[in-house]
């Protein structure tokens, strides 16, 4: 079970590996990270 979920989480990883538009998602990611951080320090 273990094995099959390893495996199965490897091809996801490499399905995305393949995609180029994985680079914009990250960008993406870290400018809301990023943007919850400001947002936050500028409540307080």
């Amino acid at each position: 079970m273990v094995d099959y979920i390893l495996t199965a989480i490897t091809l996801i990883f490499s399905f995305i590996g393949f995609q180029p538009f994985r680079l914009l998602l990250i960008e993406l990611l870290f400018e809301l990270a990023a943007g919850d951080i400001i947002d936050t320090s500028a409540k307080t």
